[in-house]
């Protein structure tokens, strides 16, 4: 998956270690598993998030406002609408179990934007859980077939780093001395 140029859609193409999580809102966009269940990402209410700042306030003689300076980055948080579906309530169920072992497992997220207009790149993951959002009539099947929707929350590095490594040799300014 290294370096991954054979995605060239409209859609981000988002993968949790070995699960493929594609982001789209159209309601045709999904990838179905072995198991018989379905998983799309939306890409509606998506979020990278952004790293926080941590900032350490400076001495000063000023007698208002106050001297700031960044010292370091807090982790970022990431957030993406996940919606499984399944011929039956049991199926989903699976799926669901599934669902949660790998985000229990999850140390990577990779990223490539649409159309190849960006590198694969990786997010590393300090933690993430799932959380349910109810539907009754989405449960049910009422319209089509089963479906359940969660907010997969992630806790990441505060900066992703490229898929593949770019070393750029030093650019020296003369010849050097002995």
């Amino acid at each position: 998956r290294e370096g991954r140029t054979d995605v060239a859609t409209d859609t981000h193409l988002l993968e949790l270690d070995l699960l493929t999580l594609s982001t789209s809102d159209d309601a045709d966009t999904w990838h179905e598993d072995a198991g018989g269940y379905g998983i799309r990402t939306l890409a509606t209410d998506a979020d990278f998030g952004t790293a926080p700042p941590i900032k350490t306030v400076l001495p000063s003689a000023l007698s208002v406002g106050s001297r700031e300076r960044i010292t370091s980055w807090g982790n970022r948080d990431l957030q993406f609408k996940i919606q499984l579906r399944a011929p039956s309530a049991m199926g989903l169920n699976r799926a669901e179990r599934t669902l949660k072992m790998a985000v229990s497992k999850a140390r990577e997220l990779r990223w490539l934007p649409p159309a190849g207009e960006g590198a694969l790149t990786i997010h590393d993951i300090h933690n993430a859980h799932l959380e349910a959002i109810f539907d009754d009539l989405e449960e049910t099947g009422a319209h089509q077939m089963p479906t359940r929707t969660f907010w997969l929350r992630i806790t990441a590095m505060p900066f992703p780093r490229s898929a593949v490594e770019v070393v750029e040799p030093a650019v020296g300014g003369g010849t050097g001395t002995s």
